[in-house]
This record gives structure tokens, sequence and C-alpha cells, in this order.
């Protein structure tokens, strides 16, 4: 199939493989505009011409309109995307997206501060209606281009810097918290999940139209030149879409079809998004039955995302309004839950991943103030529910329901530690839970920074309990329910 124009509104697209008949067509232009009154802009027209990625440029080749000779460029913008003379469309648009995606996101955020949105699950309907659609727009046609080689690192996509960046923002994260963790935190999906969806809704729209229609027939044309018994395109649309099709195990690779079965494929969009969600969780951590009985027996590598699945991920019930992207709440006190939560926070099973330190070494120097003798590894589970230093704030009247699973009743027997933990995190309450958590890393830092003040000597130091009773005594009168923010 050969298309010789392409007309949209008021742009015009000329295509041509012989430059002789480029230059007759630019003529026939010409009389038309003649013709029905119209005119084309001499500054806005211009010519590529699309080559080998290494083939040098004919240097002989003009083309002018009405006399005037038009610049010859390599690189223009049509019909919303980018288009390069060497390069696909995937290499082309893609960087362009992703800095008008940036773009078009600290506007958003700066407009949200002004008119003090804050409530995190608002936020994402806004950044999904409003600034997603400006860096995905026709993300079926150039998605597939790359996505063949990040199905199993759907953080590599770049554009999934845009949403990662909005998501750090919102949770108070850096760049070293686990990606998909992230992402599932506040019920986002991976970017090359949704474009791929609308890649799947387009093959079926395009296989379900007319015979006699230019869509099926461009299509077809396509497929044509991707199924090629002797010599399958491999640059095609088809081709790149039938071949990620494969990796998700929905179809054969295009190598392996013939054209009438090709024609008779169908990706519906569920089938596709189950394939892609299955592979994130995957990716995340091994298979259920991989899963070891505590978090705290995986191996280093792999501890966050374990920790994530195993202690802190999600349930059922958060997903519909329980959980704290639904609250309004202060900053400082969702940041502290979220980092909790995802890993991020100061613990010392955190920051000795971070510097190099063994597990078995990241030792809670609150807990050794307390209690010498035994030696604890300060992660989630310890911070919650074993490190005595907090235990004021666990009988505090205010915030005894939330650990009420410590209490010793019958419907509590048969938890586990790691059911606790899960249970605590799960509070319908997420406000108080926030603040709880926030008062816990306060009295923590308090207590390590009183011990600093110290001049070195054992003999010097504060006793801890004195600095945590002095801390919480600071707060015990008052209502916490009245804080403001």
């Amino acid at each position: 199939m050969t298309i010789a124009d392409i007309l949209y509104a008021d742009d015009c697209a000329l295509i041509s493989s012989i430059p002789a008949l480029m230059q007759d067509m630019l003529d026939y232009l010409s009389r038309f505009c003649d013709m029905f009154g119209m005119r084309v802009h001499p500054t806005k027209t211009q010519w590529i011409e699309f080559r080998r990625r290494k083939a040098p440029p004919q240097a002989d080749v003009t083309f002018s309109y009405r006399g005037v000779v038009l610049p010859r460029v390599e690189e223009c913008t049509y019909m919303g995307l980018w288009w390069h003379a060497t390069k696909d469309i995937w290499e082309s648009h893609v960087p362009q997206a992703k800095i008008r995606g940036m773009r078009t996101l600290y506007g958003f955020q700066s407009r949200c501060r002004a008119l003090h949105i804050s409530i995190p699950r608002c936020r994402s309907w806004l950044f999904s209606t409003l600034v997603a659609p400006s860096f995905s727009h026709a993300c079926q046609l150039w998605c597939v281009g790359g996505s063949k080689q990040l199905l199993r690192k759907v953080h590599l996509y770049p554009l999934e810097a845009v949403q990662l960046s909005f998501l750090r923002n919102m949770a108070g994260v850096g760049s070293s918290s686990h990606v998909l963790s992230l992402l599932l935190e506040f019920g986002h999906s991976p970017l090359l999940c949704s474009h791929l969806k609308l890649a799947a809704r387009f093959w079926d729209k395009m296989q379900s139209s007319k015979e006699s229609s230019m869509l099926y027939q461009a299509w077809y044309s396509d497929l044509t030149l991707a199924v090629h018994p002797s010599q399958p395109y491999a640059h095609t649309w088809c081709f790149q879409f039938l071949y990620t099709m494969a990796q998700l195990g929905l179809c054969d690779p295009p190598t392996a079809l013939t054209l009438e079965v090709a024609c008779a494929l169908s990706f519906p969009e569920d089938a596709v998004v189950v394939r892609l969600q299955r592979l994130a969780l995957d990716f995340i951590c091994p298979p259920a039955e991989d899963i070891p009985k505590c978090p705290r027996s995986c191996l280093s590598d792999q501890v966050t995302a374990f920790t994530y699945r195993y202690w802190v991920g999600m349930s059922e019930a958060q997903k519909y309004g329980g959980h704290h992207a639904s609250c309004l709440m202060p900053h400082a006190q969702r940041h502290a839950l979220v980092r909790l939560r995802l890993g991020c926070s100061d613990l010392a099973v955190v920051q000795g991943r971070r510097s190099g330190v063994a597990r078995h070494a990241r030792l809670c120097k609150v807990h050794n103030m307390f209690d010498s003798t035994h030696a604890c590894v300060e992660d989630i589970r310890h911070f919650l529910l074993e490190c005595p230093a907090y235990e004021g704030i666990r009988l505090h009247p205010y915030f005894t329901e939330l650990f009420s699973c410590l209490r010793y009743e019958p419907n509590n027997l048969h938890l586990t530690t790691s059911e606790m933990v899960r249970k605590i995190l799960s509070h319908p309450n997420q406000s108080k839970l926030a603040l709880c958590i926030s008062r816990m890393f306060s009295l923590r830092t308090h207590i390590l920074q009183g011990t600093g003040h110290a001049s070195g000597t054992h003999a010097d130091m504060p006793s801890p309990q004195v600095v945590a009773r002095s801390w919480w005594l600071l707060g015990a009168n008052e209502d916490l329910s009245l804080d403001t923010f």
C-alpha cells in the first residue's frame, strides 16, 4: 500500500520515495491552493529524508515551493510526534516526551501546592488526568519499540521517571526506594502496562475495521511485512507488537506465524493487563511458594522487597478507602509512615544497607541502651513490637487501639509476629497511625541525640530511661486528637 499524502485539519504531509515525484507533488499543491484560495506558510514548510542509520544524506536533492527553496531538517514534529531522519520513532520521540512530561509535572506540582491539594489519592487522579496524557500521546505507536527489552524491567521504561518523580515527591523518599513497591503503595501501575494495554486496543480496532478502510489496509500491509516467510521486517509496528505479546505468552513469535493466523489474532485488554501485573509482582519478589517464613531470613538483596510484600503490603480493605493515601494528615506524619512502609526510614536495617554493614550487625542502638544483654536488629518488626524504648507510646490511651494485637486476648493468640505487623500497619485509622509513627521516630531521635551530648565516656551519658521519660512527659498530658496542622 502506498500513501502519497496525509491531510489532517490544516496540516499536510507529502510522502514519496522519488525526489522528482516529490517536486511534482509540491507543484500540484501550489495549483490546489490557487484553486481554493489557500496559502502555505513558507517558514513552517520543511522536508526530511528518512534513511538508514549510517547512510549519508543525498547532497544534490533540493525542493522548492513557488520559487522558495524549502529548508532541510534532520528532525521535526508532526501530529505531536517527533520524527528523526535516521532514528526510529522510539529513539526520536520518547526522550522528547520525557522532557515534556517533566515540564508538565513541575507546573502541576506547583499548582497543587498553591491550591493546597495534599491528599495523595486526589493528586494521583489529577496526575492521571492532566499530566500523563501530556507525554503519552500516541503511545500505541511508539511504546512497542522498546517494550520487548523492558518487560521484566519495567522500572527502566524512560517515561517511568516522570511518574516515579511524582510519587517520590508525595512519599518523601529518594531514588533508593524500591520502584514497584512505591507504585503499589499509591495504587499506580507501571506506565508500560498502561501503554501496552492501549496498544492491544489499537490492534483490535485495526483488525475489526472494514477491509476497505485505509486503517485496515495500512495494518494489513504492515502485518504482511512483519510475518513475511523469507524475510520478516523487524522494524514494522506489527512485528514489534507481536514480539511483545509473544513475550507475555499470548501468541507465538512473529517468525512462527503465517499471515492468515496473524490476521485472526485478538488480544483482549484484560488478558494483557493480567500478564503484565504478574510480571510486575514476580519482579518484586519470587512467587508465593518461594517466600520464606520471615523476611529476616531472606537474601540481603531481596530484603526490602520481601519486607514490603510479607509485612507491609496493602490488604484488600485498604484498597477501598482505608489507606493513608485517602486520609488528610500533615506531610511530616505521612512521610514518616510511608518511609517506614517502603523501607526508606532511619532504622539501622536501612542505613546499614546503604553503608555496607552486615545485616546481623545493624543493631538497634536505642534497645541496647535499655537492654545491653540482648542485641537486636532494628527492622520494622523490632521497631513496632519489640523495642522497649517505645513502650510508653504503645501504652498511651490515645494509641492503645493501634497495638490491640499485643494484648493477651483469645483473638490474638493465633497471630504470628508478622501478622501483628501487618495488622498494625493496616489499621483503619491511618491518621492516628501516622501520628504514632511520627512520635516514635521523634522519641528515637531525642534519645540518640541525648546520648550524643556526652563527652564520650559511658559514665557521662545520661540514663536512657530518664531521657525517654522526660521527652514523653512533654506531651503526655495533651489531647493528641486535637493536634492541628
